[in-house]
């Protein structure tokens, strides 16, 4: 068994958003006045096209100010309205809706790419991921996180085998990245890992709202989090981010890069199945038996509790909470 690199977990427990926002102000300001780029191409300098949303609610929430924001379009290339005036300046007219900005882009952007830093992390610290059970388990807790701008209220809930609460925690920490599918570890799990280590009791399996192995790097937030408090843990993720399902309800196999990574399971009265995967120090098969155990509705009950535990956290504080369903991670 590989024990990760301490000085890499640490990384990976970090926050990553300032480097995120400082990549995409460096990123525009090496486009030439009279020139644009657009939301996937600085998503692409970046590290990832995938991150093209948040590129966009960055510069919405005002991360790059008005000196630099008009010099990125939509991927269609629709300057937008541009009530400064800057785009006409340069002979750029927002009302030709991307015919005109199109004729200016310019595709040598390049920036310190802190998410492909985030994905080598991610790779070094699968290595060390363990898909065998390490003992049996008694007490399940589960873990879900509300994010709401850049605060992320962590919750766990723990109970016992016949399904009562014995112990519950709430946390906050800095949101650790902006939301981009298949990072969610980095966004999520610091709040996780703070709420679980308050709690008095704590689980000896903790079943985690994102995915385990069942990620395009085999290192989902369950993962994340397993590694970080060297506890077994199970990813229950509401969305397949890869991989295929081989059979119907009310349990297939998941199969990815021709390996058993983990299961579809459909429980309750919904017809939408969740994903689950080992996340460390569990196997495929003790994975499925343990939410099957827990599966009154679609979602297992600890994470069920764990959700709404957390919306009112973020609601105690006048905050309207809200757990991503995401698509990866």
């Amino acid at each position: 068994m590989e024990r990760p690199d301490p000085t890499v977990l640490d990384e990976a427990l970090s926050s990553h958003f300032a480097a995120f926002d400082r990549a995409l102000v460096d990123a525009v300001r090496r486009v030439p006045p009279g020139w644009v780029v657009t939301y996937g191409e600085l998503a692409e300098a970046l590290g990832d096209r995938r991150a093209a949303r948040a590129v966009a609610d960055r510069i919405r929430a005002g991360v790059l100010g008005d000196a630099l924001a008009h010099r990125v379009v939509d991927n269609g290339g629709d300057a937008g309205a541009d009530p400064l005036g800057r785009l006409r300046g340069v002979g750029i007219n927002p009302c030709d809706r991307g015919v005109s900005a199109n004729a200016h882009r310019f595709l040598g952007v390049a920036s310190g790419a802190p998410l492909t830093r985030c994905r080598t992390l991610q790779e070094l610290l699968a290595e060390a991921v363990v898909t065998e059970d390490v003992g049996p388990w008694s007490t399940v807790g589960g873990a879900d996180v509300s994010c709401r701008g850049d605060l992320a209220f962590g919750a766990c809930v723990v109970m016992d085998p016949d399904g009562r609460v014995i112990d519950e925690a709430i946390a906050t920490a800095p949101v650790g990245l902006p939301y981009v599918p298949t990072y969610l570890g980095f966004r999520e799990a610091p709040a996780i890992v703070k709420a679980v280590r308050r709690l008095r009791r704590p689980p000896s399996l903790l079943m985690v709202d994102g995915n385990g192995i069942l990620h395009p790097r085999r290192f989902g937030s369950a993962c994340h989090v397993g590694l970080a408090l060297g506890v077994p843990t199970v990813g229950v993720a509401k969305r397949l981010t890869c991989g295929t399902v081989d059979a119907g309800p009310p349990v297939a196999r998941v199969l990815w890069d021709g390996r058993h990574v983990g299961w579809a399971v459909w429980s309750g009265r919904s017809q939408r199945p969740v994903f689950v995967s080992p996340g460390h120090f569990v196997s495929v098969e003790t994975a499925l038996d343990v939410v099957q155990r827990f599966c009154r509705h679609r979602i297992p009950e600890p994470i069920r509790r764990a959700d709404s535990l957390c919306r009112l956290a973020a609601k105690a504080e006048g905050i309207e909470g809200t757990s991503e369903e995401a698509p990866g991670a």
